[in-house]
């Protein structure tokens, strides 16, 4: 039997824009409590209103943020804690992307940005959640990964290094907090048009993302996928492609 999300608390890192907004119009339609979290406060608070204005029944917290300070993260958790008294679902979806080129190349400044984002932001995510879950012995954590999660690309080192990273660490805590009840499950897309985009390579144009990658609402349908599976069944890893990519 598919498990209800009605009333389930959804933190969201990254929500402001892309696959973070596309889950959240997704999940809010399922009638769960969303804390919308990431550095824009304008468009986070732009985001809540629309979707309590599509569904009025959605409770919406609007937790603005870097998750590459843990002290930040940390104080989001209490926020949620203190509004619903619970977390049944973590979507660790906060990511950048630095400018393909050449690993020598690569400024000091943009591979701490990536690790720091992509890698030691999710860690921080996770060891955020990870708390109230195993006291609650129940939850759920979605970790957005990418296909450069699982094959590493040339061009594009620093950017893998931290999407392995990601992947090494969505399998262990996997592994140690199953039996707590606890799922943790890595989403592994392909090209999906979102601004991320923006500034990596000229020859992408907006008309090439639009007909040769993911719309972000295919990843929202997975992710629902993952979440609505019967609480027995565990869906460690999901890979999805587009059929003809940009590429």
């Amino acid at each position: 039997m598919a498990s209800s999300l009605k009333d389930k608390v959804v933190w969201i890192t990254g929500a402001s824009q892309g696959i973070g907004e596309a889950v959240a119009y997704r999940l809010a339609a399922e009638g769960v409590r969303l804390a919308l979290f990431a550095r824009n406060t304008e468009k986070l608070s732009a985001l809540s209103e629309a979707l309590q204005n599509q569904y009025p029944a959605c409770e919406c917290l609007v937790l603005a943020g870097d998750v590459r300070d843990s002290n930040v993260v940390n104080t989001a958790l209490e926020a949620i804690l203190q509004r619903w008294g619970r977390l049944d679902i973590l979507i660790n979806n906060a990511g950048i992307a630095s400018p393909m080129g050449l690993l020598q190349e690569s400024a000091p400044e943009d591979v701490s940005q990536v690790i720091d984002t992509n890698l030691k932001g999710a860690i921080y995510a996770l060891q955020a959640a990870i708390v109230p879950m195993v006291a609650q012995q129940s939850g759920c954590i979605i970790n957005i990964n990418s296909i450069a999660g699982q094959t590493a690309f040339p061009f594009w080192g620093v950017y893998a290094a931290s999407k392995f990273g990601m992947k090494a660490i969505t399998e262990s805590l996997a592994q140690e907090q199953r039996q707590n009840g606890i799922k943790i499950c890595g989403i592994y897309p392909g090209a999906v048009d979102t601004a991320i985009w923006e500034g990596i390579s000229e020859s992408l144009d907006a008309e090439t993302r639009r007909t040769g990658m993911l719309d972000v609402r295919q990843i929202a349908d997975a992710v629902f996928y993952v979440l609505s599976q019967a609480e027995t069944v565990w869906i460690p890893e999901l890979t999805i492609e587009p059929l003809k990519p940009a590429l």
